[in-house]
């Protein structure tokens, strides 16, 4: 499989407009071997309008074992820093060069029986010149920060459980846990914490058909040990329920109430985050 991309984004920023353009040329091999084992492997190039060109690459292979699935990935990456991390009057920084990275990572895929299924994944991801959020309070602004350059390479390395499975004809479920231990460099030649990342995940996910045209269902999502600005945030849980209902066969209502216990919580420290909230639709196929 090969295929071209360009890809023009536009953005206005206090007033003035941006322009990025990325041209990128990519192509995919799909080998079967022996009938059990997968191999995929696939090539990118991309050029950037500011950044130039730059290559990347990903591997994979998955084996089947009755059934359990192995598998493996090796890759690399590229990013380029976005117009607002650029341009912002506020936080921009006009000197920032692209990301650039690695990642591998090993897991299995096993049927458990008919109607379950359960993965696991461990990762690890390097990242050189990490761009990332700085604050640098100020005595009128404590606020105050800019987007910069991380020197060195910053690792993040962790598992992903999931386990899903239908309960009964009318009702499925699936849940997933993340472990992420997530440094960048600390200036001095050690490493520390990154900054927003929770140490820890999991999220909850419940459907119930009613009938062939009504359903519910319900979700919980659970953040631990999140740091910011030096301080480590309050772990929280948030409650989301959610119905919809098909008038027809071109219509469908549906309405979600999200944050229903209406919890209290930060993603980032000083700036608070909605309370309870419902929302209310309706989508058409034509």
């Amino acid at each position: 499989m090969f295929g071209l991309e360009d890809t023009e984004i536009s953005r206005e920023i206090t007033g003035s407009p941006y322009v990025s353009n990325n041209t990128a040329i990519y192509g995919m091999l799909v080998l079967n071997l022996s009938g059990q084992t997968n191999v995929t492997l696939g090539v990118r190039q991309d050029d950037h309008q500011y950044f130039g060109q730059h290559t990347t690459h990903r591997s994979t292979i998955a084996h089947s074992l009755q059934r359990i699935v192995l598998r493996a990935a090796y890759g690399t990456g590229f990013r380029a820093p976005n117009l607002f991390e650029l341009y912002s009057d506020l936080y921009g920084n006009q000197d920032l060069e692209p990301e650039t990275g690695e990642s591998i990572e090993l897991g299995f895929d096993l049927a458990m029986a008919d109607e379950y299924e359960l993965s696991a994944t461990v990762y690890l991801v390097e990242i050189d010149e990490l761009i990332d959020w700085v604050s640098t309070p100020q005595p009128n602004n404590p606020w105050n920060g800019e987007y910069q350059q991380v020197t060195g390479t910053s690792d993040s390395k962790g598992l992903e459980v999931s386990l899903s499975g239908r309960l009964s004809d009318a009702l499925s479920a699936n849940i997933d846990l993340t472990y992420q231990d997530s440094k960048v460099p600390d200036g001095a030649g050690g490493l520390k914490r990154q900054v927003r990342v929770p140490r820890l995940q999991a999220n909850l996910a419940a459907n119930y058909s009613v009938s062939e045209v009504m359903s519910f269902g319900i979700g919980l999502h659970h953040k631990k040990s999140v740091i910011d600005s030096g301080v480590e945030l309050d772990d929280y849980t948030l409650l989301n329920l959610n119905s919809s209902y098909q008038l027809n066969d071109r219509v469908k209502v549906y309405g979600r109430l999200e944050n229903a216990m209406d919890e209290n919580y930060e993603t980032i420290s000083g700036y608070g985050t909605l309370g309870r909230a419902f929302y209310v639709g309706v989508s058409s196929r034509f």
